[in-house]
């Protein structure tokens, strides 16, 4: 990739002149850490509350502590979150949460303004479908924990919702370089309608990336603990992870009288499927993960009276998903390559009515409907001499006549998703003490044909106006997505025991979650300590250790851990925040120690201990210097295997340390606002390990960066 910046630049600044006259809206590098606190989220139960008072364990990102962090895409938000753990799959970047690893990040539903990004026939959504960069957002609000009673399946282990902010008075474009993965970006924010009975914002970004990898006195990226001796270059000699193509995403938000809001996204971005570029000693061709997104959101609030309002919500929604062929790098090898492209189209509707029918009482009732037309999909067999697709029909196998060997067919069978819903969450506040009580019946004929019935409840106590306990019971639930659940066809493999039916995964993941959280929110001071048990029945993830390896029911998990999370104003000019968490995960299945988890049971490549500890300074007038040191420890993972592949031998990773830097100086010029940032500051390469893959990696080493924008 060659100077992206240069072509990017040109037709920014010329979109860019469409200025705004407006005044300035309020902006929140103003605010205290009082002012922040007292902003209210809505994603936890859909209507707005404190954090302290939400009905779940609630953590908040603001646009201030993104600006200050230095933070470029949300990966590099939730490292800085208690409870989660941004890790790798050999394929793409994962995010954990809990003590609970998966390979794929269905588990979890993001948000843009409440509008679902997940895919229903992919894994969730992966590094394609994650908001390539973070100047539109206002705040991002997370749910920690299960939250599928108000936002059905996928909200599983967590939400995260990112909202984007309301109106843009002065456009701003905004370009930025980076060593490490070498990420470039470039973004256009502005404003429309007038402000005030109509206002919104367009975000257009354009953004490639190199990716990293790591190979120095003949050691590689990434090591597998299996493989003989002979054949490890073949295994580690790994490409570069986190490998974009050129994309884009254009992002449109408008309000009319705060009654009517209509959001649409167009995107378009690709990288690198690294596992089969991996196998580049044998002529495997290099692939990648494209993904096409366009939707489409109107949400509109009526007023029946003045305790009853009635906001409804249709969308259309299309994904297209491709794993191409790039290079054929051995034309004389004659075996059959995978070109696969799965479609999704979809159509929402859902209605929420919000009845306060007496003091200390609001009532919540909601209806859902969305209908998915999955396909038509693609899974052919290319002959990369001929380059030209074989047809073998659906549920049928090809045979490649030069090497007499036989190769599978199976892809993702179309057809019809009808997913309904209904839920209902009432909630009482008499004096100190309020008392939830809520559930969700899901209904679904595709990916799993039943009902799904989940319910939730808590209490919150205000022991003073500053000192809050509360207890929560959430439930959440994953329908397998159609890779896991509708794959069809036959594996003809002699390495793996002959021909048998694809594993399909056969029943949603359930999970259930207590927490016990205490907070204090001061006018300096905010802490909430957090104590969780979840369990998890039917956790979904790939088996790597079993034959035949696929996509399965994992049987039953569970984890228990302790979060901390604080943030201190000790003057005008000095902030500090830290969290700490502590998870420890289990799996009950003996089946899959060796691949999910030690002889003991207890997850691997997830570290028990995480904490952050950041301060910001505030040095000068609009000089704010912010470092954070991120530490993680007790990390379970397996060293090797013997010759026959069984009988792992695990270790310990950690402590592993990084530190980061930001310098944001606001008007360096006229105009001008810089952030200069150096993440892992000490260059710590030391390896990590891989979610699902049983090996390890190293993670992008010190990356220096400029980011410039220019407010017109």
């Amino acid at each position: 990739m060659k100077d992206p910046m240069r072509k990017w630049f040109v037709p920014l600044v010329i979109l860019a002149g469409s200025k705004s006259s407006l005044s300035q809206a309020a902006d929140l590098t103003e605010l205290s850490l009082e002012d922040l606190l007292k902003i209210e989220v809505t994603t936890a139960s859909k209507k707005e509350e404190s954090i302290a008072l939400s009905t779940n364990v609630v953590s908040v990102i603001t646009r201030r502590e993104i600006e200050e962090s230095g933070a470029i895409t949300l990966y590099d938000l939730m490292k800085r979150v208690p409870g989660f753990f941004p890790s790798q799959q050999a394929t793409w970047s994962l995010l954990t949460s809990r003590g609970l690893p998966s390979d794929s990040n269905d588990h979890f539903l993001l948000l843009i303004d409440g509008h679902p990004q997940n895919s229903i026939v992919g894994q969730g959504y992966q590094q394609q479908d994650l908001v390539p960069t973070l100047d539109q957002v206002e705040r991002v609000e997370i749910v920690r924990g299960p939250g599928s009673v108000m936002w059905g399946s996928s909200a599983a282990m967590a939400t995260i919702n990112v909202i984007t902010r309301d109106y843009i008075a002065t456009p701003k474009l905004t370009v930025q370089g980076q060593s490490g993965q070498r990420l470039q970006y470039g973004n256009l924010l502005g404003g429309l309608g007038d402000g005030k009975d109509v206002k919104g914002m367009y975000s257009l970004t354009v953004w490639g990336a190199e990716g990293y990898r790591y190979k120095e006195n003949g050691e590689n990226a990434v090591a597998f603990p299996w493989g003989s001796p002979q054949s490890d270059a073949w295994f580690n000699d790994w490409p570069a992870f986190n490998k974009q193509r050129e994309g884009f995403e254009l992002y449109s938000k408008i309000k009319f009288k705060d009654e009517t809001t209509v959001s649409a996204r167009i995107l378009k971005t690709s990288f690198n499927y690294v596992w089969d570029e991996w196998n580049n000693t044998i002529g495997n061709p290099k692939h990648e993960l494209g993904n096409r997104r366009a939707y489409l959101d109107i949400k509109r609030t009526f007023r029946v009276s003045p305790v009853v309002s009635i906001e409804a919500n249709v969308y259309g929604d299309y994904n297209l998903q491709n794993r191409d062929p790039l290079e054929i790098r051995n034309p004389d090898y004659k075996t059959l390559i995978q070109d696969q492209t799965n479609e999704e189209f979809a159509i929402g509707t859902e209605l929420l009515s919000t009845l306060n029918l007496f003091e200390g009482n609001t009532l919540k009732i909601g209806q859902r409907y969305v209908r998915t037309v999955v396909g038509p999909n693609r899974d052919a067999r290319l002959d990369p001499t001929i380059n030209i697709p074989i047809d073998t029909g659906s549920g049928t196998t090809t045979t490649n006549t030069t090497f007499n060997y036989t190769l599978p067919y199976f892809g993702i069978e179309p057809g019809v998703d009808h997913a309904a819903a209904v839920y209902a969450e009432d909630s009482q506040t008499i004096g100190p003490v309020t008392v939830f009580v809520g559930g969700r019946v899901d209904w679904n004929n595709y990916r799993e044909r039943g009902y799904q019935i989940l319910p939730r409840t808590g209490v919150i106590y205000s022991l003073t106006p500053e000192l809050v306990g509360k207890y929560t019971y959430n439930t959440g639930y994953l329908r397998p997505n159609a890779v896991s659940s509708k794959t069809v066809g036959v594996i003809v493999d002699p390495s793996r025991g002959g021909a048998f039916d694809m594993t399909r995964v056969s029943q949603s993941e359930s999970v259930q979650s207590h927490d016990l959280q205490f907070s204090y929110t001061g006018r300096k001071h905010y802490a909430a300590l957090t104590f969780f048990y979840m369990n998890v029945d039917n956790f979904i993830s790939f088996d790597a250790n079993n034959n035949p390896q696929g996509y399965k029911n994992i049987g039953n998990a569970n984890t228990q851990g302790i979060e901390l999370e604080s943030k201190h104003s000790l003057t005008d000019s000095i902030f500090v925040y830290e969290n700490v968490s502590y998870a420890k995960g289990k799996i009950e299945n003996p089946a899959h120690r060796g691949a999910l988890t030690d002889d003991e049971g207890a997850t691997l490549n997830y570290p028990q201990l995480i904490t952050n500890l950041g301060i910001n300074l505030s040095l000068l007038k609009g000089h704010t210097l912010n470092l954070n040191q991120r530490l993680w420890t007790e990390m379970r993972y397996i060293k090797g295997r013997d010759e026959a592949l069984s009988t792992p031998t695990y270790g310990t990773l950690g402590p592993r340390v990084y530190v980061d830097l930001n310098y944001r100086i606001v008007d360096l010029l006229p105009r001008l606002d810089t952030n200069i940032f150096a993440f892992n500051v000490f260059d710590n390469q030391e390896k990590i390990g891989m979610v699902v893959n049983n090996g390890t990696y190293r993670p992008v080493g010190r990356t220096l960066g400029v980011k410039l924008s220019y407010n017109f």
